[in-house]
């Protein structure tokens, strides 16, 4: 395996969201993916919220997009703001 290393830099106010594949590729009972353009939609209409409002309400589309599906894989979302 090769890992290629990046930078960036945060500006006050930015937000670094980080999550597993399970969150963009989980699956509703149809078999439809939740996918990354879903995603991003939601995370734009998150944005000036805080990290634990951003974080829930990720959660809780995926868990209303899957339904009774069963969860195929993990989901683990971790979401970092820079205040100053």
């Amino acid at each position: 395996w090769e890992y290629k290393g990046e930078k960036t830099q945060l500006g006050v106010g930015d937000t670094l969201v980080m999550y597993t594949d399970g969150v963009n590729e989980a699956f509703n009972a149809e078999f439809q993916e939740y996918g990354d353009e879903r995603m991003v939609q939601l995370l734009k209409q998150q944005s000036g919220k805080d990290c634990r409002a951003l974080i829930e309400a990720q959660m809780n589309d995926v868990k209303a997009f899957a339904g009774e599906a069963p969860q195929s894989d993990d989901i683990t979302i971790m979401a970092l703001k820079r205040k100053a």
